[in-house]
């Protein structure tokens, strides 16, 4: 699936993370209704993470 931040990634980091089975299924939903794939709901949410922080 294209989205608009693969014009700017030539690379990208490749990693595995452990979830517990309740945050597996929320990340799942979310995923639905905002029409991303589960990767890309992931990065999204680390993105906003990211951006909230340096705020702080």
């Amino acid at each position: 699936m294209y989205n608009r931040y693969m014009d700017k990634e030539k690379k990208v980091i490749h990693i595995q993370v452990r979830l517990a089975p309740d945050e597996y299924e929320a990340l799942k939903k979310l995923a639905q209704e905002h029409a991303r794939s589960l990767n890309g709901e992931i990065v999204t949410a680390i993105r906003i993470h990211i951006k909230n922080q340096k705020g702080k």
